[in-house]
C-alpha cells in the first residue's frame, strides 16, 4: 500500500511538472502560426503523458506502451525541433533514453522501473522547457 501511495504521489508531482513546462510557450520569437502548431504538438505530448500517468496508476501496461511509443514518435518529428542548441539535442536524447526505458518496462510489466522511468523523462522535460525559456 505505502509503495503505490508513494508511486501516486510521485506520479502526481511528475503530471503538475509536464503540465506547467508543455503549457509554456516554446518560443515567442516564432511567428503566431508556428507558435499555435508548437502549443497544439505539446497538448498532445501532455496528453499522452497524462495516459501514462494514468496507465501507471491503474497497471495498463498495454496504455503505458502505447502512449510512450505515440511520445517516441513524436520526438522525432519536425515540430519537435524547436532549438539547435547542444543542450536542446542533449535533452532530447535523453527524453528517448527514458522513454526507451519505459518501454521496455511496459513490455516486461515492471511497474518501478516504469515509474522510474517515467519520473526521469518529467524531470527531462522540465529541464529543457527551463533551457527553452532560458534561450529565448
Amino acid at each position: 500500500m505505502n509503495n503505490k501511495l508513494t508511486l501516486t504521489s510521485s506520479c502526481f508531482f511528475a503530471i503538475v511538472m509536464l503540465s506547467v513546462v508543455a503549457l509554456h510557450p516554446l518560443n515567442a520569437a516564432n511567428p503566431p502560426e508556428e507558435e499555435s502548431k508548437v502549443k497544439e504538438f505539446m497538448q498532445v505530448k501532455l496528453s499522452s503523458s497524462h495516459d501514462v500517468l494514468e496507465g501507471l496508476i491503474e497497471e495498463d501496461f498495454f496504455k503505458i506502451l502505447e502512449e510512450a511509443k505515440r511520445m517516441l514518435a513524436m520526438s522525432h518529428a519536425s515540430e519537435w525541433y524547436v532549438m539547435k542548441t547542444p543542450e536542446y539535442k542533449e535533452y532530447s536524447t535523453e527524453f528517448r533514453d527514458h522513454l526507451q526505458e519505459l518501454i521496455g518496462a511496459a513490455k516486461d510489466k515492471n511497474l518501478d522501473i516504469a515509474a522510474r522511468s517515467y519520473s526521469q523523462l518529467t524531470v527531462t522535460c522540465a529541464k529543457c522547457h527551463k533551457h527553452v525559456r532560458e534561450e529565448q
